[in-house]
């Protein structure tokens, strides 16, 4: 006969296996449940020609493990970002977890269709297993890469800049050179996939960037209900400070997205840490 503490034992581990069972298949739907994020930038220097101009934003896809392709979810991401209204996409980074991945996630990804602005992107450090490979594949999509790189997107007379730089970890990120010839009155979008990265910009720099886009962090990927995640220690010197969302450092912006996909020992899940895809609305303010 079960004596009164080995009930109680019994309860506590029944009710313990049974919170574990209903967080891990929250965190397998929360995995699923893709939100679109919208934030806005107000700006003296936006261009008359791009007041409320849509910016779409997503990075760290990363929908594949060792062993396993998640094609569902990728193609459940490209049909949101098919039917969301914008201008332009811009991808930062981390397109796959595996070298192997990299053909299948790209062949998938030219279902995306290309806005009337194009698609432009940055990679991270996830992608550098084989960055040729990556390259080559960013190229073949119809993607302009700017590892390093900015363009001028025209319209009326009238630009905007869309620049980026190399991952942290494992490029040469050189903002120097790729926003030496923009003016501080240029409106200038900047591409990091990595947040710490903006912890070695010059002022110089961040003043020029009307707002840096960043990734990396996943939210966390798991989180303590959103307040905290024990997990950014591995991918940021900065704990939460970066983990996720818009930050106002001395009036230079920062938005780091949660990302769409990454895997945990093969499990596609998430915990209060939402994927997402990002837009961006510009808007002209007064000076």
């Amino acid at each position: 006969m079960l004596t009164k503490m080995m009930k109680t034992t019994f309860l506590i581990f029944i009710a313990a296996l049974t919170v574990i069972i209903l967080c891990y298949f929250y965190a397998c739907y929360e995995f699923g449940n893709i939100k679109i994020k919208e934030i806005e930038i107000a700006s003296a220097d936006i261009p008359e020609s791009f007041d409320g101009m849509r910016i779409m934003y997503a990075a760290d896809f990363q929908f594949d493990a060792r062993n396993s392709f998640n094609k569902k979810a990728l193609n459940k991401a490209i049909d949101i970002m098919n039917n969301t209204d914008k201008d332009i996409i811009l991808l930062g980074g981390d397109y796959t977890n595996w070298e192997g991945k990299v053909i299948p996630f790209f062949t998938e990804f030219q279902k995306v269709k290309k806005p009337e602005y194009g698609i432009y992107s940055v990679t991270g450090n996830h992608d550098y297993s084989n960055h040729t490979l990556v390259l080559e594949m960013i190229e073949k999509t119809g993607i302009k890469n700017l590892d390093n790189e900015k363009t001028e997107i025209e319209k009326n007379g009238q630009k905007i800049i869309i620049a980026g730089v190399e991952d942290l970890w494992f490029g040469n990120p050189d903002a120097e050179k790729v926003l030496k010839d923009a003016d501080k009155k240029d409106f200038v979008i900047f591409l990091s996939h990595n947040p710490d990265y903006f912890e070695e910009m010059a002022s110089s720099e961040k003043e020029k960037a009307d707002i840096t886009l960043s990734g990396h962090i996943h939210a966390g990927q798991a989180s303590f209900f959103g307040l905290f995640s024990p997990f950014t220690g591995s991918v940021t010197r900065y704990g939460e400070k970066y983990r996720y969302g818009m930050k106002n450092f001395d009036n230079h912006k920062i938005y780091i997205t949660s990302g769409l996909g990454g895997s945990v020992f093969g499990q596609y899940v998430r915990f209060f840490a939402q994927p997402e895809i990002v837009i961006v609305k510009d808007r002209k303010s007064v000076v």
